[in-house]
């Protein structure tokens, strides 16, 4: 009798359950998307919201009350759904390398579920919403199972101490004024109503700036443009041995098969805003945060591909990795996207997909071209190696040497890794008038870019571009 009696009065069983299940609550918010590192992290805390339940499951437990089913149901819901979202802010910019915006994903929700289902099947499709529907079910187990261990507590001095540490825990700051358990739950939640709230007041407002004026472009004279997007190449990289060594061959090599050579500066977002956000505000011109970024693609503002295009260009986007959403694939006015899957094999190497591009475009006649190709952009900055770098330089090498005729070629650094923000950019061609425009923009020859005075951002490229090039007929009115 008297160790059953204990059994029923001891915490400690209790005090178990409820820290099992606040841990289990907080599962699904312990992964977390670490930008400075571009990688998913895991972070075992427990959530600010799982230990706010419990205390508030003890202080209605200490005036005889407890959460009711409707309640609890309603809770576990709204946890499954929290973690979704969650899911949601880990996964995009890992896939995708820009933050989670619901005002501007949801309505692309239809074409990404086809797109999921066409690749995936529908069998996994129903196994993801299944799991979501089984975790509403077990956080709604967990969350009565908690409230049992609460009322199993007989005492009320210590249900209202399992109340004050609770809420302690929950509102305890740390030294450096960050919580002890972070609100993920209501921080995201809270973010994406900012970000609404922000893109509906942007929309009543023209808060993007107007698009750089068109011309024909005369002055490129049809010959093709190879614009090489080098990932994670960036400025401080110069002075690595193995980079500078895959610079001078690159250079030996220009010269030796007649190209000019002009090399500067521009100054990329930082790892914040990754390599889509560098090559959206090289493409349109214009200096794009994350959100403009989003807005930018919905207004189907004008990029380099259409001012080529309305010039009598082909346009051609090859993206060996490709991780687009469907808005972003059809944004920036390509004619034709060349994806991982299209190269097969060759996509693997910066080497295979160059040799590609001189087999499908360089080996045949055709009309002008232009090319954008990425390059090294399944490396993350953190995964970043100067060897890797060097690799695709050595490529281009390569490419440069067997291209044929008189082609544009442009390489410019991509994403960059924590916060260098100023990347190289060469130009090459074997007719000068294309290469010595970019002397009045302070390029200087060589493949070593000037080192003084301030870098302009990725965003002059664009009307510097178009204001070299024209010949002083507008598109508009050919």
């Amino acid at each position: 009798m008297y160790l059953d009696r204990f059994r029923t009065t001891t915490p400690l069983r209790p005090v178990l359950t409820l820290l099992l299940g606040a841990a289990f609550l907080s599962a699904p918010f312990m992964p977390a998307w670490d930008a400075a590192r571009a990688r998913i992290a895991f972070e075992p805390r427990f959530e600010f919201e799982a230990v706010l339940l419990v205390a508030a499951m003890a202080l209605l437990a200490l005036r005889g009350r407890s959460l009711g089913a409707g309640l609890r149901h309603g809770i576990a819901i709204a946890l499954a759904l929290a973690a979704v979202l969650h899911f949601g802010t880990v996964l995009v910019p890992a896939s995708f390398e820009r933050e989670l915006d619901l005002f501007w994903d949801v309505p692309e929700l239809p074409a990404l579920l086809g797109r999921f289902v066409e690749g995936s099947g529908w069998l996994l499709l129903a196994g993801l919403a299944l799991g979501g529907i089984g975790l509403a079910v077990a956080n709604s187990f967990a969350i009565t199972r908690m409230a049992r261990a609460i009322d199993a507590i007989r005492r009320p001095g210590e249900v209202t101490v399992l109340a004050c540490v609770a809420c302690t825990l929950a509102f305890l700051p740390t030294a450096g004024g960050t919580a002890y358990v972070p609100a993920r739950v209501a921080g995201e939640v809270a973010r994406q109503a900012g970000l609404a709230w922000r893109s509906l007041a942007l929309l009543r407002g023209d808060d993007l700036a107007a698009a750089p004026p068109a011309s024909d472009l005369g002055k490129l004279k049809h010959r093709d443009l190879y614009l090489v997007l080098l990932d994670s190449y960036a400025v401080g990289m110069l002075d690595d041995t193995r980079v500078a060594a895959a610079l001078s061959e690159l250079e030996a090599t220009a010269d030796d098969a007649g190209y000019y050579l002009l090399s500067g500066r521009l100054a990329a977002p930082g790892v914040e805003g990754g390599a889509r956000l560098s090559e959206a505000s090289l493409a349109s011109g214009l200096r794009l945060d994350p959100l403009r970024y989003r807005m930018l693609l919905a207004s189907g503002g004008r990029s380099l591909a259409t001012y080529l295009a309305a010039a009598g260009y082909r346009t051609v986007d090859v993206a060996p990795d490709l991780r687009h959403s469907s808005l972003e694939e059809g944004a920036w006015g390509f004619e034709r996207t060349i994806a991982a899957a299209d190269l097969g094999l060759a996509g693997i190497s910066a080497r295979g997909t160059l040799d590609e591009l001189l087999a499908r475009f360089d080996a045949k006649p055709h009309p002008p071209l232009f090319v954008r190709v990425e390059l090294g952009g399944e490396r993350a900055p953190a995964e970043v190696s100067s060897e890797a770098v060097a690799t695709d330089l050595k490529a281009l090498a390569e490419f440069i040497r067997q291209l044929k005729g008189q082609s544009l070629v442009i390489v410019v650094g991509n994403r960059v890794a924590g916060s260098e923000t100023e990347v190289p950019i060469h130009v090459l061609s074997r007719d000068e008038d294309l290469v010595l425009p970019f002397g009045t923009l302070g390029y200087e020859p060589g493949i070593e870019p000037p080192s003084s005075g301030a870098a302009k951002g990725v965003e002059s490229f664009l009307p510097d571009f178009l204001r070299l090039f024209a010949s002083g007929t507008s598109v508009a009115s050919l």
